[in-house]
């Protein structure tokens, strides 16, 4: 429904930005602030905001903007292929994530 009434490029751009807002102010809550309740509901409020900006900025978009790039011919083969790639990369960042944060 966004996609079709608001310029993609400017919901892109103005999504990642709040992404990144939202990251900095839950790092900064995190580094800041004391372990508390206050602590956790602005964490928790974070959180669900970047979703929510993710969801309707870069999440969505770049399933748009791939299936628009690709040729028609080899569209579902390539879509298939960044797909599992996505999923692989996800899954690798997932298992080093922990034991690099507990080294560090």
């Amino acid at each position: 429904m966004i996609a079709d009434k608001v310029e993609r490029k400017f919901t892109i751009m103005i999504c990642t930005f709040l992404v990144g807002v939202t990251l900095l102010i839950t790092a900064v809550a995190l580094w800041l602030l004391p372990v508390s309740l206050l602590q956790g509901w602005i964490l928790l409020v974070g959180l669900v905001i970047f979703i929510f900006f993710f969801a309707l900025g870069p999440g969505a978009y770049v399933w748009v903007i791939m299936s628009e790039l690709l040729p028609t011919q080899i569209r579902s083969k390539a879509l298939a292929v960044a797909l599992f790639l996505n999923s692989m990369m996800s899954a690798v960042l997932a298992s080093v994530f922990l034991p690099a944060t507990q080294h560090l």
